[in-house]
């Protein structure tokens, strides 16, 4: 753990005294894993960095916030890097400036399995145009500032063209219980530049309450359910239209990342993936020869092979938002919108650390 136990109230932004966490820079095949980060101004920084990961992190705070009720500046910074699996990362009641920022051209990351445990969650576009990162499988106390962005005016655009968030929700109080959907969308920047930032950014899915400005010559791909105000979706390009359900919940698979991991790697991917009814529900066609999927056994006989421990019917406590794991009457691998396995494909290659 870093624990910076004497730090005094969160001064405000930019007003840091340096109470920080992790710092690597230039890395490749690297990793951050299992460390509790407690009241501190920037958590973890990785700097032209690549095929790297950061998992297991817990960010936590008892000091006194700022009067904007902060408790730090960035929990994860992830700069003029690529190829990076951010995962398992849980908030617990302590909010940031900018919760996880990618910036600089960062690309081809992905973010999945976030809980923000009664805190917010914003998804910080900083500037000079990171491009295809997938947010995946996040949930918050609130999600309205997923798309607030820093940076000042001569870094924009904030972000480039492929973001993709999926599953990206406002819970119950606890993550796989969902409140609302993500329903925002980033605010318009400087008119004047000749590129349109955001460009073909997709939600999945969307679900807005109200009406909606899109800048003209936007294109986004957005999955709307019908209860979604038509006023709300004017100027959109839109995907497809869904009745909304009774009971919402995440959607099938829970995690894209962990859906194509699995259908790609087959047998390879790592255990944490091949221990829960999804899997056998939803992949063991494709991967027969997974633990799990193996001709005679079943998930109970197969539980230590798989990576859970005895006795087990989910996901192991420490590890709980890997596995994408869903409804096994609801999972369907077809699910996953042809739009995205683009994007799937492009982040195929990120570690498997």
């Amino acid at each position: 753990a870093i624990r910076h136990e004497a730090a005094p109230a969160y001064p405000g932004h930019h007003k840091e005294a340096g109470y920080n966490g992790i710092d690597l820079a230039k890395c490749m095949n690297c990793w951050i894993r299992g460390v509790h980060i407690h009241n501190t101004d920037v958590g973890i920084l990785m700097t032209n960095s690549v095929l790297s990961t950061i998992t297991d992190i817990k960010f936590t705070s008892d000091r006194p916030t700022c009067c904007q009720g902060h408790h730090g500046h960035h929990a994860i910074d992830i700069s003029a890097s690529g190829s990076m699996l951010v995962q398992n990362i849980v908030f617990s009641k302590t909010n940031f400036v900018h919760a996880l920022t990618v910036m600089s051209m960062s690309h081809l990351n992905v973010i999945t399995g976030v809980y923000a445990e009664g805190c917010i969650f914003t998804g910080d576009h900083h500037g000079n145009a990171p491009f295809m990162n997938l947010w995946d499988n996040i949930s918050a106390a609130s999600v309205q500032r997923f798309f607030e962005y820093g940076g000042n005016d001569d870094v924009f655009p904030s972000s480039g063209r492929g973001e993709t968030a999926w599953n990206v929700y406002a819970n119950n109080g606890s993550h796989g219980t969902v409140n609302h959907f993500l329903g925002v969308l980033p605010r318009q920047q400087n008119p004047s530049q000749p590129w349109t930032p955001w460009n073909h950014l997709a939600i999945i899915p969307f679900q807005a309450t109200g009406p909606v400005e899109v800048p003209q010559g936007y294109e986004y791909y957005l999955h709307v359910f019908d209860s979604t105000p038509a006023d709300a979706l004017r100027g959109l390009s839109k995907g497809p239209v869904k009745k909304t359900p009774a009971l919402l919940k995440p959607m099938s698979p829970t995690s894209l990342w962990a859906a194509q991991l699995l259908k790609r790697a087959g047998e390879f991917a790592p255990a944490f993936l091949d221990s829960n009814l999804w899997v056998r529900a939803c992949c063991c066609t494709s991967c027969p020869s997974c633990n799990c999927c193996k001709a005679g056994s079943t998930l109970s006989e197969n539980k230590t092979d798989c990576g859970m421990p005895p006795g087990s019917n989910s996901p192991s406590p420490s590890r709980p938002f890997l596995s994408g794991a869903s409804d096994a009457s609801d999972a369907s691998c077809n699910q996953v919108p042809i739009v995205l396995l683009l994007m799937a494909c492009l982040c195929a290659f990120i570690t498997l650390n």
